[in-house]
């Protein structure tokens, strides 16, 4: 049997050599809506083809699926047993999804893979190094993306006119996490640590920024691998600090439930805040007695409205469970492209595009609306672990 690792690797290789062998062909890379004839005629098939990046497997294999199961709970909803109607040419639907396991490279293989397959659009990715990877491609050749989880301010943020944003940004996160830090705790000293990754990094810059324009002294700021186990070195020099709050921004919630369990056993007795990509489930059952008292910012959705308990109704019917951190936004993003798609009665990109800027529609997270830059708007809340459970303590 061949080592997991190597598996994956081989089939990274195999992907690249085809596609090498598949554009090779080509005369060149054409850009935005200008595509080729057989492109062009394909889109007008019956099929309609939704491609889906997201990680599949390795440490955020279950936030990849929350993401898949909410694209196919939207589809399940337009089109029962894969049937249209009502969508011009589009008799059936098709997804293709495929794991882009967090890593840029492979997200930016998988984009071209989708383009040759004539995918209509995409949804994804996750981690925001992928997502901008495999923007860069789709966008160019006039494929529609959008993202129900990258926050980093270059997504919508390089004039990309395909690309559209389901959940909130960096700057946004990071503005309620300071407000709260300066407005409810009273917090005067921050230590920072982050995991080097495109996301964890840049949430905590702009934290960082801003708990400077809020008057809170800085103590600290050290970056740590991902995947790393041990992070005593790190825990001395926060405990050594001593601040009023540790911010914990690494890329997932397995990784943030074994620092903050090691910060808790090595006597940091700092509050502790963390961020969305942390917030799961998971990390509730990994810290078990350290996750409680931790704080989180997350993305506000009102699981009260009848748009959000439609979706999680059907979510469970289909099989899936209780519904997982994005979802929801997945779920939105399949709502809203479908719904652009219906309306301008056929996939050209440049109708998608006009429907998708022109859409007011109650999602399961959020009234959507998109600003021109294909963001939506997005508020956060602060969220505390109390017996076990999320529980929101600051509505800004």
């Amino acid at each position: 049997m061949i080592p997991r690792t190597v598996a994956v690797s081989l089939r990274a290789v195999v992907l690249a050599v085809l596609l090498v062998a598949t554009l090779a062909g080509c005369s060149k890379d054409k850009g935005g809506a200008d595509v080729d004839a057989e492109r062009a005629a394909a889109l007008l098939g019956p099929v309609l083809r939704i491609g889906v990046l997201s990680p599949m497997t390795g440490d955020f294999a279950e936030d990849g699926q929350d993401i898949v199961n909410g694209v196919k709970t939207a589809v399940a909803q337009f089109a029962p047993g894969g049937k249209l109607t009502g969508f011009g040419p589009f008799t059936q639907v098709e997804l293709q999804s495929e794991d882009t396991g967090c890593d840029p490279r492979q997200a930016a293989l998988w984009a071209r893979s989708m383009v040759e397959a004539k995918v209509n659009a995409v949804i994804g990715a996750y981690c925001s190094g992928a997502t901008l990877e495999a923007a860069e491609t789709l966008d160019r050749w006039g494929v529609p993306l959008l993202t129900p989880a990258s926050t980093n301010m270059d997504v919508t943020g390089r004039g990309w006119p395909y690309v559209f944003r389901l959940c909130g940004n960096d700057l946004a996160q990071a503005v309620a996490a300071v407000r709260f830090m300066h407005e409810r705790r009273a917090v005067r000293s921050l230590f920072l640590v982050d995991d080097g990754t495109e996301y964890s990094r840049n949430l905590a810059d702009y934290v960082e920024v801003q708990a400077k324009d809020a008057s809170i002294k800085i103590v600290g700021r050290e970056a740590v691998d991902m995947g790393q186990q041990d992070y005593a070195a790190v825990l001395q020099k926060v405990k050594a600090a001593a601040p009023d709050m540790f911010y914990v921004s690494l890329q997932n919630a397995d990784a943030g439930s074994r620092m903050i369990s090691q910060a808790r056993k090595a006597g940091v007795t700092a509050q502790i805040m963390s961020q969305d990509a942390v917030r799961h489930q998971r990390f509730i059952k990994s810290a078990w007695k350290a996750a409680e008292g931790v704080y989180f910012t997350f993305a506000k959705i009102d699981r009260d409205r009848p748009e959000y308990r439609n979706f999680a109704a059907l979510y469970r019917k289909l099989g899936y469970g209780e519904p997982g951190s994005y979802s929801a936004s997945a779920y939105d993003a399949a709502l809203v492209l479908l719904t652009a798609i219906r309306k301008a009665g056929g996939a050209a990109p440049d109708a998608i595009r006009d429907q998708l800027l022109a859409m007011d529609v109650e999602g399961a997270s959020k009234r959507i609306l998109f600003r021109n830059n294909g963001d939506t708007e997005a508020a956060y809340v602060v969220q505390r672990v109390e017996n076990g459970r999320f529980v929101d303590v600051w509505a800004p």
